[in-house]
């Protein structure tokens, strides 16, 4: 007889003599099979040979199978040789095609297709080697994964997921950090742990080092350096300001000159010059807002009714600035009067006889800085009375009342002040009437030209008779000033 072939196609590796029961129950026997067992295949070295044992009524496993269209020929080969039943036969070619598989069966052998099991065995350990190409990843999980002493799953990136890694403190950590766990390099770590400390990988050393965190967010550096990617590194220099460049970043302007200003150039600031200019008049085209003209010394500078700046010539000494017709004009300040009188005198007697006859005396006291514009004089009696009975009784003839200053002498420095005519104040005889107040049409002020007591006199008067006597008689000056 030739060599004995396997049932499903694969080659002998097993001898009658090792072959044991396929299980309790299956109706096979061994032998009738050219020296070969059912159970018995495969064990070529297979990645699954060693796993399968048989014998036993309820440790059955298939390993290593693999079929090909050979299958079916030998099956029917067997169909027709007497070497088993019928019954054997057919339940042989139902277990050998209920894999869902063309190449490795990665489907499922249920327990009715294997054998008398127990519930389930079969399937889990089947489907437990078998899966993509060689094992099914559904069933990778095992009783050690995750557990103490055991092994965890890679992440997506075939690292070890953060969630596994232990933290440690640093109580534990005694030579050196394994940065390899999440796929890097180890470096050795000199740790020194303290409060508020950071760690630092050192290149030099290839060492981790512990560092004081460093306060404000970092060791002192420059504003303007590289520490600040948007800055342009430079020093600092009295004067200089910081501004955003063209690319842009924050840049040193260096100071400029005394006397330069600011100012944008294609956008951007700068130092600058003055803008130059041919010197000119401020009254001149050069001010299209201005009137041209020459400045004299006292003028003011106006806005016209036009209106531009215009030159107001400067006025005379004594004149005022006011407003005419809505524009600013020179003009004399307002007008000030004030009288003065002298005490009362009660009778003054002007005879039959020409004679100087004293008056009462008046003193003046004007506003300091007051410019004098007219001065007069003024006679006022309360009654005038003819003691004679020889007729009518006046002025005899025109007469002047004379003013003095009284530092000055009559005859040189007094002036007439109220002129009196020919049969002024004329009474009946033996009759008294009514007085007068009587004001001069001469202006004195070049000889009152001030402050101070001032004398009055009728200078060589006479009535027409003896007596004509004025009562309650009083002298005043009139002044007009500014």
């Amino acid at each position: 007889m030739a060599e004995a072939t396997h049932l499903l196609g694969l080659p002998l590796k097993h001898k009658p003599k090792d072959i044991k029961p396929q299980g309790t129950g299956s109706g096979l026997d061994a032998d009738k099979v050219d020296g070969l067992h059912a159970s018995e295949i495969g064990g070529g070295g297979g990645p699954h040979a060693s796993s399968h044992e048989t014998g036993g009524a309820d440790k059955v496993h298939i390993a290593d199978l693999e079929h090909s269209s050979g299958d079916a020929t030998l099956h029917d080969a067997l169909t027709s040789a007497p070497h088993i039943s019928q019954a054997d036969k057919d339940q042989i070619h139902n277990r050998q095609h209920a894999l869902d598989s063309a190449l490795d069966h990665t489907g499922a052998i249920t327990d009715v297709q294997h054998g008398s099991r127990d519930a389930g065995l079969h399937a889990d350990s089947h489907g437990q080697f078998h899966g993509d190409a060689d094992h099914n990843v559904s069933y990778e999980k095992v009783s050690n994964k995750g557990a103490a002493g055991g092994y965890c799953e890679l992440d997506d990136s075939v690292l070890v997921p953060q969630s596994r890694i232990p933290n440690l403190p640093a109580s534990k950590i005694t030579s050196e950090i394994l940065a390899a766990a999440r796929g890097g390099l180890a470096k050795a770590l000199s740790p020194t742990w303290t409060d508020d400390y950071i760690l630092v990988y050192d290149g030099v050393t290839d060492q981790w080092i512990m560092e004081a965190k460093p306060s404000g967010g970092g060791a002192d550096h420059n504003l303007l350096s590289a520490t600040h990617p948007d800055t342009l590194a430079a020093s600092v220099m009295a004067g200089d300001i910081l501004y955003g460049n063209a690319t842009p970043k924050w840049a040193r302007l260096a100071k400029g000159t005394d006397g330069q200003f600011l100012k944008l150039v294609s956008g951007l600031p700068a130092w600058a010059d003055p803008p130059a200019g041919a010197d000119h008049n401020l009254l001149s085209t050069t001010h299209p807002d201005a009137l041209p003209a020459s400045p004299v010394a006292g003028d003011l500078l106006f806005a016209n009714a036009t209106p531009k700046w215009a030159r107001l010539a400067v006025g005379t000494n004594d004149k005022i600035l006011k407003v005419v017709n809505g524009a600013p004009a020179w003009a004399d300040p307002p007008v000030s009067v004030m009288d003065f009188w002298s005490d009362i005198s009660y009778l003054v007697s002007i005879t039959g006889t020409v004679a100087d006859i004293n008056l009462p005396d008046v003193v003046i006291s004007l506003p300091s800085g007051a410019t004098l514009i007219r001065i007069i004089a003024i006679i006022m009696f309360g009654a005038v009375e003819n003691t004679s009975s020889s007729g009518d009784n006046a002025i005899y003839a025109a007469y002047n009342i004379r003013v003095k200053k009284s530092t000055g002498t009559w005859g040189v420095d007094d002036i007439a002040a109220i002129n009196v005519v020919d049969g002024e104040w004329l009474t009946p005889k033996l009759s008294r009437e009514s007085g007068r107040v009587q004001p001069g049409d001469n202006d004195v002020k070049s000889e009152v030209d001030g402050g101070g007591t001032y004398n009055f006199r009728f200078e060589d008067t006479r009535a027409d008779y003896a007596n004509l006597n004025l009562y309650d008689i009083q002298m005043g000056l009139r002044v007009w000033f500014r």
